[in-house]
């Protein structure tokens, strides 16, 4: 089983959580404890998922539940990155329309950055 890799780095207000190998039900809570800290450096998380190579409904849920309480918080949260089955997942649930969904972390970065007041990334 490959293990995740979780590392972090700041973009101006947005704390980018890069996630690399599996995301499941044994990995999530690690995610989990890392948005948690992220989210005492800034209400604003961009997630790099580019180098995610397999993602279940657990580890989505982790991410689910930081965009809502970003919403409830004048934060924000994107996804990037996504390719292979971890999209599927997200389109197979329809979370790709709810979710602000960006191909490339530079495009949610170019977005977020564009529209510093709302902190609301656009994904259309």
């Amino acid at each position: 089983m490959e293990l995740l890799t979780i590392s972090t780095h700041a973009h101006d207000s947005f704390t980018v959580i890069a996630l690399a190998g599996e995301l499941d039900l044994s990995t999530s809570p690690q995610l989990q404890q890392q948005v948690l800290l992220s989210r005492t450096r800034s209400p604003h998380l961009v997630f790099d998922l580019a180098g995610l190579t397999f993602m279940d409904t657990t580890g989505l849920r982790v991410i689910v539940n930081a965009h809502t309480h970003a919403r409830h918080n004048n934060g924000s949260v994107a996804v990037a990155g996504l390719t292979g089955g971890p999209l599927r997942v997200l389109e197979v649930t329809g979370l790709h329309e709810c979710l602000p969904v960006f191909a490339t972390l530079d495009e949610a970065l170019s977005a977020a950055c564009a529209a510093p007041e709302t902190h609301y990334l656009d994904a259309t």
